[in-house]
């Protein structure tokens, strides 16, 4: 829901309350500034394609745990 709720709700795309960039998947696994230390210590990739062919989904699991972003799904 965090990075799709704009569909349901007919708004303009949601927005990062961090750095203001397009808030998608893609941007809170690997762009955004504000989870940049705990996307190193469980993720340590720079890409999707790398974060799906080299990170153990328990790993992406911890990262969303520690960032608190489970409560937003």
């Amino acid at each position: 829901m965090l990075t799709s709720l704009y569909l349901l709700e007919g708004e303009n795309h949601s927005e990062c309350q961090i750095c203001h960039s397009p808030l998608t998947v893609k941007h809170i696994l690997i762009d955004c500034i504000c989870f940049g230390a705990e996307r190193q210590r469980y993720l340590g990739v720079d890409t999707p394609k790398e974060l799906f062919e080299n990170v153990e989904s328990r790993n992406i699991v911890a990262f969303v745990k520690d960032t608190n972003l489970y409560r937003c799904v």
